[in-house]
């Protein structure tokens, strides 16, 4: 078993530089005004990166221009023009986009858009929009989806729906948390210990997702992400450690070393995961230790899991954080989304639960460890790319 993790971990010296990373998002914020209108658009710097290798570089201002005309607003089928968009100062990890827009008419508005679909198939676009009626509306485009209507704000209950579906594909189209649950569940060996890990996720995530939206905690994207990539290749490593049945030190020994060199080669570059990676590393072996002699080992792996669902929890929150709800809003967004994450979670161990069954009776023996490496090369490959790929 740890030679087969060894050799995963060796392919990580050989990652494609054509292969997808994490789902990306944007962000835009739109003030109508009759037949005018306003916008800032937010992207990540990663994203801004991706843009700039494709031709649209920044000191030219042709990435300003590209996302302006990446996102339109059309109005009575009649494309609105937009003035000269230019770059706003702020947050290094974001770069920010703001331009005006004039339409001949004010009415059958539409907003479409086409940023980054080439570059990342599975970016999501969120737009928030007021004017034109009380309060504000949200929207998420994407390559299925690139256009919507814009109208009044909707009433109540379709606001809720629309965070109901915001969390379930939320939770469908990301990658990683998909494989962190997966991991969690490949293990369980009955629904009921699924359901135990499962819950440790669901409270960790739902915790950091209320205070970063009501503005308690300011998480950094770029950490966040690497440390959930980190998340899923100590619990593949575990998951091989306690099929083991813990007898094994040097696999927990050797996954403490490999965080602690990502932490020294993130210091090294002056990359703003490294000190989060030490916490990990010294976290990681305090936590090996108490379990190589834990009666129960399945309790600290709930309290461990639930600990990873805050890092989730703050990869999640990005998406309704980034809204700026009104107050009166806040608890309907949060309650809706969360309840949309935990029904996507709910589909997969459905999905994914008989399937696992099946292949136990096959080979009981051979899951754990092949679904660790797989695992494994997927989060270190995603580590690199978060970590030191901007």
């Amino acid at each position: 078993m740890i030679r087969a993790l060894l050799v995963a971990l060796g392919l990580l010296l050989w990652p494609s530089a054509s292969a997808a990373h994490a789902r990306s998002v944007s962000y835009s914020a739109w003030q109508l005004d009759g037949s005018q209108a306003s916008v800032v658009v937010r992207l990540s710097a990663l994203d801004a990166s991706a843009l700039e290798k494709a031709g649209h570089d920044r000191p030219s201002g042709a990435l300003a221009r590209h996302v302006r005309d990446s996102i339109r607003l059309v109005a009575a089928g009649e494309p609105c023009r937009g003035e000269a968009a230019r770059e706003r100062l702020g947050d290094p990890e974001w770069v920010e986009v703001e331009w005006a827009v004039r339409c001949g008419r004010a009415d059958r508005l539409v907003l479409e858009s086409s940023l980054l679909v080439v570059e990342n198939p599975s970016h999501l676009h969120m737009a928030r929009v007021r004017g034109g009626g009380p309060g504000a509306s949200e929207h998420v485009l994407d390559a299925r989806a690139p256009s919507a209507a814009l109208s009044p704000a909707t009433p109540g209950a379709e606001r809720f729906t629309r965070f109901v579906a915001m969390g379930v594909e939320h939770i469908a189209t990301g990658w990683d948390h998909l494989l962190f649950l997966g991991m969690l569940l490949v293990l369980a060996k009955t629904l009921r210990r699924a359901a135990w890990v499962v819950t440790g996720f669901t409270l960790g995530h739902t915790l950091s997702v209320c205070l970063t939206v009501l503005g308690l905690v300011v998480p950094r994207e770029a950490p966040v992400e690497a440390l959930i990539a980190v998340s899923i290749g100590l619990v593949a490593v575990e998951n091989v450690w306690l099929a083991d049945e813990r007898r094994s030190t040097a696999l927990p020994a050797i996954s403490v070393a490999v965080v602690a060199v990502g932490a020294a080669a993130a210091l090294a570059a002056g990359r703003p995961v490294a000190l989060a990676l030490v916490g990990v590393a010294l976290f990681s072996a305090s936590y090996f230790a108490w379990m190589h002699r834990a009666p129960r080992p399945e309790v600290g792996r709930a309290a461990v899991v639930a600990l990873f669902g805050l890092v989730h929890g703050f990869g999640f929150s990005r998406v309704l954080a980034s809204l700026d709800l009104d107050p009166s809003r806040v608890a309907r967004a949060l309650v809706g989304f969360n309840l949309g994450v935990e029904l996507g979670q709910l589909a997969l161990v459905v999905a994914v639960w008989p399937v696992l069954v099946m292949l136990r009776r096959v080979s009981d023996r051979a899951l754990v460890p092949l679904a660790a490496s797989g695992a494994l090369c997927l989060s270190c490959y995603w580590f690199v790319w978060r970590a030191f790929g901007g």
